[in-house]
């Protein structure tokens, strides 16, 4: 089964959710996870990969549906922070069996991006290896998909 949009499939009655200033051109796909990071200037962006290991952390979903491309300037969306909310992704580069969704419920993983036509589309690596950002919490073995919440250890960034 293809999911149309990926996104929250649980979140806690009053989930935790900020506005935050999301950079500008910042292409979001329906097919794709919509996890953020801070960016380096005064703005957020779309995570990629190597943001977990880092002091940009990941920080929560921008609540946007479909296929978008934020506006030509930085613009605040609503972005669940939540570590209790639960988000379905699609399974990064290979196909995982029942076996390995299995043996990778509650661990760790990471975020993958893929660079297609200059945007990146997010997934959740199937290895359990990588920056740990993301728990494993369920799957979907038909759909190719993840269930996920952001790892509490490494959901608050240090420092000022």
């Amino acid at each position: 089964m293809n999911h149309a949009n990926y996104g929250p499939i649980f979140c806690p009655t009053g989930a935790q959710r900020v506005e935050l200033p999301i950079n500008a051109s910042v292409a979001f796909k329906a097919k794709g996870g919509k996890f953020v990071s801070k960016d380096s200037t005064t703005g957020y962006k779309l995570a990629v990969a190597a943001d977990g290991a880092t002091t940009l952390g990941v920080i929560g979903w921008c609540e946007v549906q479909g296929d978008i491309t934020t506006p030509a300037a930085i613009t605040k969306y609503s972005v669940i922070t939540d570590p209790k909310a639960i988000f379905e992704m699609p399974i990064g580069v290979a196909a995982m069996t029942e076996a390995e969704c299995i043996t990778a419920m509650f661990k760790t993983s990471s975020i993958v991006d893929t660079n297609v036509a200059g945007t990146s589309v997010q997934s959740v690596r199937k290895s359990t290896t990588g920056t740990g950002e993301l728990i494993i919490v369920g799957y979907d073995v038909d759909a190719q998909t993840l269930y996920v919440q952001l790892n509490p250890a490494q959901h608050v960034l240090r420092g000022v």
